[in-house]
């Protein structure tokens, strides 16, 4: 006999696996997926079908979205249209030689600082039905580092260096070529330089940007204005 865990239920899903697993056939009980199984390439498979960690992972994200607009609700935050999440599953052998999953959740939050974003992805983390079920059972990466890594790897999110040069209104020259870029300053700080800068100061800017071409729509943009940039 199964052992539910103890909720009160309002809503139940129900599939059924057939043929040979995961090279076989899933159907739900409304007919809503139907869909052939098949192992993807990197297993040995054709990837011509769907398969678990596709499924698990397209549950997930959409229930982690909503766990973090409930929160954000709750906290009167207003998320941008734009914010999404990615659930990334991965399958492999696990340390006592059998199988194993683990969880990738990179969060899409524009418009909020760095630290509310993760805030909210943490406590979205605690009221997700999802997380809530599988919390000790496998490995969800640290939220923060994710946020983060995601974003600058997609160029959704960037960090410019750039050296200062001596001549005034630069803040206001460098974060209007950006706007007019289509960019939004998220962040500025002020960094002492090594011995090899001539003026010894840079300028780190952080910033909202579309994907990794436009973040070098931007970096073009200000070496054209004589800025030298770097990204870091």
């Amino acid at each position: 006999m199964i052992d539910f865990m103890s909720i009160d239920v309002v809503y139940t899903a129900e599939s059924t696996a057939s043929g040979g697993g995961r090279d076989g056939h899933v159907k739900s009980s409304d007919n809503r997926i139907d869909l052939d199984t098949r192992p993807p390439k990197a297993l040995g498979g054709s990837g011509e079908g769907t398969n678990p960690e596709q499924l698990f992972s397209a549950g997930y994200a959409a229930c982690f979205l909503s766990a973090l607009q409930l929160i954000a609700r709750g906290e009167k935050v207003a998320l941008d249209g734009a914010t999404g999440i990615t659930a990334q599953v991965g399958f492999g052998k696990d340390s006592d030689g059998g199988f194993g999953i683990n969880a990738h959740l990179i969060g899409y939050l524009p418009g909020l600082e760095q630290g509310r974003a993760e805030d909210l992805m943490l406590k979205a983390h605690q009221v997700c039905p999802y997380s809530k079920a599988t919390r000790g059972n496998i490995d969800v990466t640290s939220l923060s580092r994710v946020i983060d890594r995601g974003l600058m790897n997609s160029g959704r999110s960037a960090s410019l260096l750039i050296e200062l040069i001596d001549k005034p209104g630069q803040l206001k020259e460098i974060s209007s070529i950006i706007a007019d870029c289509g960019g939004n300053v998220t962040g500025v700080h002020y960094e002492k330089g090594n011995t090899e800068s001539i003026n010894g100061c840079f300028l780190r800017i952080e910033m909202e940007t579309r994907d990794n071409n436009h973040v070098k729509t931007i970096k073009n943009a200000l070496r054209e204005a004589g800025f030298r940039t770097t990204k870091g």
